[in-house]
C-alpha cells in the first residue's frame, strides 16, 4: 500500500468526525502567513492557531515567490486578511546548497536545461532571507502600505525562539502600543527606528513563547 493509500484511509474516519464545515470562507484573524514547507514545522501549532484561523502559504524556504505574491494579494482583496507574517527557520534545508549546484546536478542527471524554475531561492543566512522575503512583499504597488508585515526566525531545535526582522514604519508605533498588553519587556530606539523586545505570546492560546526583536 502506498503513503497516499494509507492517507486516504485515514481521511475517511476524518471526514466521519468532520465538524468544522460551518467556518466561514475569510480568516477568522485576518492573518496571511507565509512559511518554509519544513514537515517538522507545524505553523498552526507554533502560532497557537486554529482550523480557519489563518491562510498558510508554503513552499521550500518560506519565500515570497511571484505565486506566494498572487496568493497574498488574494488574501487581503479578495478575503481581508490584514496583517502578512513570514517565517524562516533554522536548520532549513535551503541553506545546505547553491542554486547553481543544484541546476548543475539536475543537468547532468537528466540530460535537459530547462527553463523553469529559473531559481531555487537557496540562501546562506536565515534572517538576511526574511529581510529580502518582506521587502518583496511591502514593494509591491498592489499590497496596500498600512498593511503590517512581519517577519521572524524560529529555531528548529525546539520552535521556542523567534526573532523578528521588521515591522512596516507606517503601523510601528500603533503596534507597540497594542503589543504592550501582551507583555513588552524593553521599547528603544535602534538606528532611528522603533525597536522592541518582547517575550510572550501575540495570543493567549499560542503554545510558543517567542522572542521578538523588530528593528
Amino acid at each position: 500500500m502506498s503513503i497516499i493509500d494509507e492517507i486516504l484511509r485515514a481521511n475517511d474516519s476524518f471526514a466521519q468526525n468532520f465538524t468544522l464545515g460551518h467556518l466561514p470562507l475569510p480568516p477568522a484573524r485576518k492573518l496571511a502567513v507565509v512559511a518554509c514547507m519544513d514537515a517538522r514545522l507545524m505553523v498552526d501549532q507554533i502560532l497557537g492557531l486554529q482550523t480557519g484561523d489563518a491562510h498558510i502559504i508554503r513552499n521550500a524556504g518560506g519565500i515570497v515567490t511571484e505565486d506566494a505574491l498572487r496568493s497574498l494579494i488574494l488574501s487581503h482583496h479578495r478575503l481581508g486578511t490584514q496583517e502578512f507574517m513570514i517565517i524562516n527557520h533554522t536548520d532549513c534545508g535551503m541553506l545546505t546548497f547553491k542554486d547553481e549546484d543544484v541546476r548543475a546536478k539536475l543537468h547532468q542527471l537528466t540530460g535537459t536545461a530547462t527553463v523553469a524554475p529559473v531559481h531555487f531561492h537557496a540562501f546562506s543566512n536565515v534572517e538576511d532571507n526574511v529581510r529580502q522575503q518582506i521587502q518583496k512583499v511591502t514593494s509591491h504597488p498592489w499590497i496596500p502600505k498600512q498593511i503590517p508585515v512581519r517577519g521572524v526566525r524560529v529555531r528548529r531545535e525546539d520552535w521556542s525562539a523567534a526573532r523578528g526582522v521588521h515591522l512596516r514604519a507606517p503601523r510601528v508605533r500603533a503596534e507597540l502600543e497594542r503589543r504592550r498588553s501582551c507583555g513588552v519587556a524593553r521599547v528603544a530606539k535602534l538606528g532611528g527606528q522603533v525597536g522592541q523586545e518582547w517575550r510572550g505570546s501575540p495570543h493567549s492560546g499560542s503554545v510558543a513563547k517567542l522572542l521578538f526583536r523588530e528593528f
